[in-house]
């Protein structure tokens, strides 16, 4: 299920997605309430991540858990696998963003996407793409689209085309 939220004419994609993962359990821990032991893995080690099905703003809940295998190679651990919801953030090439410029050097202008999370993405604007005349400042909002993209550590690398001529003053 996807939703869409239109805020001040720019858009932020978050979709309720089912994702997958493994979770291993040793021994120690096989004792407890093992429903609530996996929910509170999946949202410690997976809310909050980057990966190639977006960004894992939140987990809503867990859905499947299955398997239960004793792994051969371990101490008894049990490998489950597990299926949940989560409202994921992601970015494909072609969005419209709108962006909050950080920093304006020789080579282009860095931004940051006006409604993600911190340091979830970058955007990059080639001095290219730029009207000579235009004059930008720090804080100012434009409105990006997305040309090309990567995933680097836990973080969007995004350049960006401007989408269209209009730029909102910080002053």
């Amino acid at each position: 299920m996807k939703k869409i939220y239109k805020e001040m004419n720019s858009i932020l994609i978050i979709n309720m997605t089912k994702l997958q993962t493994r979770v291993v359990i040793h021994p120690f821990n096989l004792s407890g309430n093992i429903h609530k032991l996996i929910s509170n893995y999946i949202d410690r080690e997976c809310c909050r991540t980057l990966s190639k099905d977006g960004y894992v703003k939140s987990v809503n809940s867990v859905s499947k858990i299955s398997g239960g295998r004793i792994t051969s190679s371990s101490n008894g651990s049990v490998v489950y696998d597990v299926e949940y919801d989560a409202n994921v953030y992601k970015l494909e090439k072609g969005d419209t963003i709108k962006a909050i410029i950080k920093s304006i050097t020789t080579f282009g202008v860095y931004c940051d996407d006006w409604d993600a999370p911190d340091g979830v993405a970058i955007f990059f604007i080639p001095k290219h793409e730029l009207e000579e005349d235009e004059e930008l400042k720090d804080n100012d909002i434009l409105f990006l689209k997305i040309e090309d993209l990567r995933i680097k550590k836990n973080e969007y690398l995004c350049v960006c085309s401007k989408s269209s001529s209009e730029c909102y003053s910080s002053s």
